[in-house]
């Protein structure tokens, strides 16, 4: 399965673009993590996702800090 991961770190950024090329991909599932710098340690979605991933799963990465 194709597996999406998004990340804007402010206010003004906009998942939305981010989310429309992943599907674009052919990507089932996207986890979006938004508010959250890419500096920061801890990423709610991306450790979620990551905690899911089973054998041939394929991970595709859109971030804008």
């Amino acid at each position: 399965m194709k597996i999406g991961y998004a990340r804007v770190s402010t206010g003004e950024q906009n998942l939305r673009m981010q989310v429309q090329e992943l599907k674009a991909y052919g990507c089932e599932k996207i986890y979006r993590d938004e508010g959250v710098s890419g500096g920061a340690v801890l990423k709610p979605e991306y450790a979620k996702m990551l905690a899911q991933l089973r054998a041939g799963d394929e991970v595709a990465l859109l971030q804008k800090s």
